[in-house]
């Protein structure tokens, strides 16, 4: 999988460096977490999170429940991410855009093991933890 700063290649050949714009989104106001995923694969994607204490003012904006499960798949919330993720990519070049994300109920951690204790991202803990969702991001064969 990706490491944090190193260029990675898509199926079409693009090689990706995914520090920048995972940086990039986690300097939006309601990302907190950012891994972009895509090695091998057509196109790139993200698995995005929302800073829990951020949630509240985050809830009251889109008027999703956070107590209810399943409340980071709600269309809602998604439309407000949307925006921000659109305008992140917009700076990059086409093949290096995110095409499409997903966002996760719970930030990345260093206790459930998606972060090195220097806060580096483990793109393969992340990814196999993830999959299903990474996987539902792309159309199917």
């Amino acid at each position: 999988m990706w490491t944090v700063g190193c260029a990675q290649g898509t199926s079409a050949g693009k090689n990706l460096s995914p520090a920048a714009i995972e940086n990039d989104l986690r300097r939006t106001r309601w990302i907190a977490g950012a891994v972009l995923l895509g090695d091998s694969r057509p196109y790139p994607v993200a698995l995005l999170s929302v800073d829990p204490d951020d949630l509240p003012a985050l809830a009251a904006e889109t008027g999703i429940n956070p107590d209810v499960p399943g409340w980071h798949a709600d269309e809602r919330l998604r439309s407000v991410i949307t925006r921000d993720v659109e305008s992140v990519s917009a700076r990059y070049s086409p093949p290096e855009r995110i095409r499409d994300f997903a966002l996760v109920p719970e930030p990345f951690s260093v206790e459930s093991g998606e972060l090195t204790p220097t806060l580096k991202i483990r793109r393969d803990v992340v990814a196999r933890r993830h999959a299903a969702p990474v996987d539902a991001l792309y159309p199917a064969p």
